[in-house]
């Protein structure tokens, strides 16, 4: 028999190449579509595929038997019968294999469709928000356009300039122009003032609605009344939720017209807390007949009145002279042992309850002291009236008691007597029956 050359292969040899490649090119097609479609997501084909293959495999088998059923193996046609055999099922698995690798690739392509239109439609949606968004800013902006040429509609036009230094009836205005100048610069903050800064103006800032342009005038407002001496009246109405405007306007209105009544009454408004009367005395008269005007009217500073003020209550001595005294006198200091431990207190009069530092408690407790069990809580006995206590030689002159935080109350008289019984309801303790009862009682 003559050898075969080396280089050359059979058809047998050529078939397992091509299986080789097919086998590779089917392991890499498997993997993408293991990535894409899963393990448990196979399609239908591929499913007929593998039932094919196996399929047949179980023919040759079945050939091969029946074949080695009826021939021995020394016949000699059962070598070429079985090769015959091999060859067919050998080609019809490589074409289950092609079949198998198309419909693969087919499932891949697929879900690659798939995606793409899952995209696709993602991308519409954004794009009929996105339009509608436009659409919803175009009604806006033509809403807003509409409103601006309302308002530049109901606008009057000014009126034609006349020439510099004419009037109104032609002559030489120049003295009119100027004293209109001056005019309108006095105007001007009373404008502002009660109309708010045209920097509110809603045309001019459209971002702002119509609670923020309030607090804006509110705050305007407040800069030019927070010199006054009852400033603070301000504060309440300028942190209101709703109006607040407004709400500064009345009290600004109210703390005016009290004002006013205290000057008319004789009462003079000071700096600082409280009111005190000075009797109208005549104003002196100047060589033109009118009444001199106080010199100094520049204020001071809020915190000079506050702390900063020497003057206090005139008092009067033996000789019946009236000299100023502080307001708060000189401080009183006394030792005072609580809890086994002596501690250094100020003497203070006229308070109804005094304020233990916790310094002291916690002092008591390291030391051993059941707080809770040794400190007994009393409660206020209200049906007791309170006593005023005023110095024995004192004017007869009315005294404006406070009434709920409003100083515009009864008037009180304070008599040459050391000690006058005020009723609770004097400061703004209600009586009751019961209280009454037990006030007869006590006394």
């Amino acid at each position: 028999m003559d050898a075969v050359p080396g280089g050359s292969r059979g058809p047998r040899e050529e078939a397992n190449a091509n299986m080789m490649e097919y086998d590779q090119m089917a392991v890499e097609l498997e993997e993408e579509f293991q990535w894409l479609c899963g393990e448990e997501a196979q399609v239908e084909s591929i499913k007929v595929c593998n039932r094919v293959g196996r399929a047949i495999k179980n023919i040759e088998v079945l050939v091969m038997a029946e074949v080695a059923k009826s021939m021995r193996c020394g016949y000699p046609s059962r070598a070429a019968i079985e090769e015959v055999g091999r060859m067919a099922t050998e080609a019809a698995m490589s074409e289950l294999g092609t079949l198998r690798a198309k419909c693969k690739e087919s499932a891949v392509v697929e879900k690659w469709v798939q995606e793409s239109v899952r995209a696709q439609q993602s991308k519409l949606a954004e794009l009929r928000e996105l339009k509608r968004r436009l659409a919803e800013q175009e009604r806006e902006l033509l809403q807003m356009r509409r409103a601006v040429a309302t308002g530049e509609n109901a606008v009057p036009e000014p009126a034609e300039p006349r020439q510099r230094g004419q009037s109104k009836d032609g002559g030489n205005g120049r003295e009119d122009c100027e004293q209109g100048d001056a005019m309108r610069a006095v105007e001007e903050p009373k404008r502002r003032l009660l109309c708010g800064a045209r920097a509110a103006d809603p045309w001019e800032q459209p971002h702002m609605d119509e609670a923020a342009l309030d607090a804006e005038r509110a705050q305007l407002l407040y800069e030019q009344l927070a010199h006054w001496h009852d400033s603070y009246h301000l504060m309440e109405a300028l942190g209101s939720d709703n109006h607040a405007c407004d709400k500064l306007k009345q009290t600004a209105l109210r703390i005016e017209r009290r004002n006013w009544t205290l000057r008319n009454t004789g009462m003079v408004v000071r700096a600082g807390r409280g009111n005190s009367r000075e009797p109208n005395k005549p104003k002196p008269i100047g060589s033109a007949g009118e009444q001199n005007e106080p010199k100094h009217t520049k204020e001071e500073p809020r915190r000079q009145h506050v702390g900063g003020r020497k003057g206090g209550i005139k008092e009067r001595n033996n000789g019946g002279e009236e000299r100023p005294c502080p307001l708060i006198g000189p401080k009183h200091i006394t030792t005072v042992e609580t809890f086994g431990r002596k501690w250094t207190g100020l003497l203070d009069t006229g308070s109804e309850i005094s304020i233990l530092p916790a310094t002291v408690l916690l002092a008591a407790k390291e030391d051993g002291y059941d707080i809770d069990r040794e400190v007994v809580e009393h409660r206020m006995d209200l049906s007791m009236d309170l006593l005023r206590v005023a110095p024995e030689e004192i004017d007869d002159e009315p005294v404006k008691a406070r009434r709920g935080g409003n100083r515009e109350g009864p008037t009180a008289r304070a008599t040459p007597q050391a000690c006058e019984t005020l009723p609770t309801d004097f400061f703004g303790v209600k009586n009751s029956s019961n209280a009454e009862t037990r006030g007869q009682k006590a006394r």
